[in-house]
């Protein structure tokens, strides 16, 4: 019977012996990690201001590199969540109002458009109530509602020239 300490019982290659070598098919395993700098304990983290080693993790509460620490300002930042010139941090609006909200394009803006073919005076009228609701809100849809505008307008034009020179050729027929 052979005993775990028996030296002729058979058992796994040892990875660091170069006599060994790795079964057909099997990726050789990776080097050793390199020992510790003279003077420092295995495991210690490297000293305060210092990037760690390649591959290995900071330690929980130390900054990481080119980070802060809690509690001093960056670039003209107070403490306490105060940022420069009375604003707050982390986007936050400034005091007394917040960001305009853009709640989409105007419905009358789109319909000005659509209607400039379909029901030209609607489109102009659409457009210029567009106009005044986009100036007040600050949704989008000003260029639709110009162009709704502009093509109601010319297409008004367009209309009553047709009509004129109808009107002219059929007084001029029948005289």
């Amino acid at each position: 019977m052979s005993t775990p300490d028996d030296p002729t019982t058979p058992g796994p290659p040892d990875p660091y012996d170069p006599a060994a070598t790795p079964p057909p098919g099997a990726a050789p395993p990776p080097p050793p990690p390199p020992p510790p700098p003279y003077g420092s304990q295995p495991g210690a983290p490297p000293p305060y201001g210092q990037q760690p080693p390649y591959g290995q993790q900071p330690q929980y509460g130390q900054p990481q590199y080119g980070q802060q620490p809690y509690g001093q300002g960056q670039y003209g930042q107070g403490q306490y969540g105060q940022g420069q010139y009375g604003q707050g941090q982390y986007g936050q609006p400034p005091y007394g109002g917040g960001y305009p909200v853009s709640v989409g394009t105007n419905g009358f803006a789109i319909a000005s458009l659509i209607c400039a073919f379909l029901c030209t005076p609607l489109g102009l009228v659409f457009g210029l109530i567009a106009k005044s609701q986009i100036k007040q809100t600050g949704q989008g849809g000003d260029g639709l509602a110009t162009a709704g505008i502009v093509l109601s307008v010319v297409f008004i034009v367009l209309t009553i020239i047709g009509l004129a020179s109808g009107i002219a050729t059929f007084h001029a027929s029948t005289s």
